[in-house]
């Protein structure tokens, strides 16, 4: 999908990029925020719906990473959420070094678990998270 080699590059790569050239939206589809669900214009709502439209030499490497990014991103915080909600648990550690050195992540599972969580729902970033996966693997 991109020249990257690796997973530092392809973040690299992302902070570069804008899914918006990529990802269908809300606004796209409805020519504004869908207030009856209360979904700003900004929501992605198909991952990578433009490229049907588009040919691929017109969207670069950046944008194609960047969709990706969010894509996995908002796939592991619906899941963690719908978990959270099914299970009644209070909080939701994110671990392992996916989140680290990646702020557009971060950004994007607060955003995922934001307005819509129930009120009993915390989650937590930890710092040392790679290792801790690491750990657990050894358990």
């Amino acid at each position: 999908m991109t020249n990257c080699d690796t997973y530092d590059e392809a973040l690299d790569l992302c902070v570069h990029g804008s899914n918006k050239s990529v990802d269908m939206s809300v606004g796209d589809i409805y020519g504004g925020a869908y207030d009856k669900f209360k979904l700003p214009a900004s929501t992605v709502a198909s991952s990578f719906g433009k490229m049907i439209s588009v040919s691929r030499e017109s969207v670069s490497d950046d944008d194609l990473a960047r969709s990706l990014l969010v894509m996995i991103t908002q796939n592991i915080g619906q899941v963690a959420f719908l978990n959270a909600t099914l299970y009644k648990t209070k909080n939701i550690f994110f671990v392992g070094n996916f989140l680290r050195h990646n702020k557009i992540s971060s950004r994007t599972l607060a955003y995922v678990l934001g307005g819509s969580r129930p009120s009993f729902l915390n989650d937590a970033r930890l710092s040392n998270g790679g290792k801790l996966v690491a750990f657990a693997g050894c358990l």
